[in-house]
């Protein structure tokens, strides 16, 4: 206010807001909607008011109308909710609309490859994990035609059995390394792992996550329900429990297999089976560790038919 030269007590014309708006880097625009299409006007906006007063517009639903009085001569500035024909009989028509310019800038920006280059830039560390392990897995999926052609060339046909016994070495590393691989691909859940949120995304051919149940949980305790468009893996009677985030939005956010500690397999394509079954049922109440007669009447026969193994 002192920057423009005026004080709390003087009215604030259009213009004033305006150039305030201005001083405080926000872009500000005189917009004069109808009655009619108030409620399809961008809120929150300031309306000025006949007497002079200047209030924040929050909502409007086309019945009532939401404002706040900075002033405080209505409900002590506190927010209130009023008719819209209490409001326009007040209102002279005009609203100011205020919005940041970087909103602005934003709405505008082009969206191209440029959109990206924040988001590689402050990840560019787990950017270049991920391009360092991709590089090493292609590198391994080429040794083993690797290691048979030289075999060939170098073993059987000059006898050369140290070359044979520095592949071998070199082999069982990659085996290893794969094997590790493949551990850190396992989701693991269990009585008191409390719960958890997996959020999968592998377009990779031929990879195969897993989420592992540990001992002391059978197929009959493992409950699968729809959640939005991701899938809640629980334990009946416990709050352990995984979200799988996205599966209902494509088979590159699924865990492909769901394994028990006695062998059990559950693959991702007879996932719906079971949760479809299960959705005519509440899960089973806290400390409730087996499921009820009636629960095990309807739902036997369909888990003994996609739990393999």
């Amino acid at each position: 206010m002192h920057q423009l030269g005026r004080t709390s007590s003087e009215p604030w014309s259009t213009d004033d807001l305006l150039l305030a708006a201005r001083h405080l880097g926000l872009k500000g625009k005189l917009s004069r909607p109808s009655v009619e299409r108030l409620s399809l006007t961008p809120l929150p906006a300031l309306a000025l008011l006949r007497d002079g007063r200047t209030v924040v517009l929050a909502q409007c639903d086309g019945q009532r109308v939401l404002l706040q009085d900075p002033s405080e001569q209505i409900q002590g500035g506190r927010p209130v909710i009023e008719p819209i024909a209490v409001f326009t009989e007040q209102w002279t028509g005009e609203l100011l609309l205020v919005t940041s310019r970087a909103s602005v800038a934003g709405e505008l920006a082009k969206f191209d490859f440029s959109w990206f280059i924040p988001s590689l830039v402050k990840y560019r560390k787990l950017f270049g994990e991920v391009l360092v392990i991709s590089l090493f897995l292609q590198l391994f999926a080429l040794i083993s035609p690797l290691f048979f052609q030289v075999v060939m060339d170098k073993v059987l046909v000059h006898i050369g059995l140290t070359t044979l016994d520095v592949l071998v070495i070199g082999l069982l590393v990659v085996v290893v390394f794969e094997s590790v691989l493949t551990a850190l691909r396992t989701y693991v859940l269990g009585r008191g792992y409390g719960a958890d949120t997996l959020q999968e995304n592998d377009t990779t051919a031929g990879n195969t996550d897993v989420l592992q149940f540990l001992s002391g949980v059978s197929t009959e305790q493992i409950w699968l329900r729809k959640v939005s468009n991701s899938l809640e893996v629980s334990i009946i009677g416990t709050s352990d429990k995984a979200t799988l985030t996205n599966w209902y939005l494509g088979s590159q956010y699924h865990v492909e297999q769901f394994k028990t500690s006695d062998g059990k397999t559950l693959l991702d394509s007879q996932v719906q089976n079971l949760v479809s079954a299960m959705a005519g049922f509440t899960p089973p109440a806290a400390g409730q560790t087996t499921l009820p007669p009636n629960y095990q009447t309807a739902l036997a026969p369909v888990i003994a038919a996609n739990w393999n193994g």
